[in-house]
């Protein structure tokens, strides 16, 4: 199944993501820290007087102390949370995005979704290295529990800046069995969301895929939905709705 592959990427992606974020880290580190033996060396050899070389050597200790500092808080930022089922209502207040799950829905529990896919859902600590896209919720269909269901995930793999036409084309080429049809925009509360939608080839399952045109954080809402071909999206676009996230 197209979904199966997609994530099975991701996280394969989000490993190795998180080694090299880690080893990009210690690196910096080790860069700065050799600098600063460099240039505190170089005017160790200066006869600067014994006043005005100490008095130096600490300036330069101390800037490059703080450029450290400074570096090393730039790579960090706030880690994306995984969001809760509560009540039939889906809520991440990471992202501002909740959806009231509608009668003949339900959300399946984390031990569910390993069982259907095969692999686990993120944790909150595992969200902390993620470098790619991660499921949040899978909402399904009581009535076909198999082919029709939502997803909610949050992916790092459409750049802040891309297009809609791109982000199209990266979803056609993970999803070629589908046949895509042009490119609307809707809002969910204030944002601004854009929605391509993909047919079976024989017709009878439509899968709606809709994102945000804004990043949150380092990270895009990203909805698919599959129904049948006789039913519209506006019943379960109508379910959403945003609020100030927490980044």
């Amino acid at each position: 199944m197209v979904f199966w592959r997609i994530s099975h990427r991701s996280a394969n992606r989000a490993t190795a993501g998180a080694g090299r974020k880690a080893e990009l880290r210690i690196l910096r580190g080790l860069l700065i820290f050799s600098l600063t033996d460099i240039v505190i060396g170089w005017y160790n050899k200066i006869n600067f007087g014994f006043v005005r070389g100490f008095v130096m050597k600490k300036f330069i200790a101390a800037a490059l102390v703080f450029v450290l500092i400074v570096s090393m808080l730039g790579c960090t930022s706030i880690p994306p949370t995984r969001g809760t089922v509560t009540d039939g209502v889906y809520t991440n207040t990471y992202f501002g995005l909740s959806y009231i799950i509608p009668d003949g829905w339900r959300a399946l529990s984390d031990e569910e979704y390993q069982a259907r896919f095969s692999y686990a859902l993120p944790t909150n600590e595992e969200l902390a290295e993620f470098q790619s896209e991660f499921r949040d919720v899978c909402i399904v269909d009581t009535d076909d529990e198999t082919d029709y269901f939502m997803i909610i995930s949050y992916s790092m793999l459409f750049e802040k800046g891309s297009s809609d036409q791109q982000i199209k084309n990266k979803l056609a080429f993970v999803a070629p069995t589908l046949i895509f049809g042009q490119i609307n925009t809707f809002k969910i509360g204030d944002n601004s969301y854009s929605i391509a939608t993909g047919t079976s080839e024989d017709g009878t399952v439509t899968t709606y895929y809709f994102w945000s045109k804004e990043m949150i954080g380092d990270f895009r809402p990203l909805i698919w939905v599959t129904l049948p071909s006789t039913e519209t999206i506006d019943d379960v676009l109508a379910g959403f709705s945003t609020f100030t996230p927490e980044v």
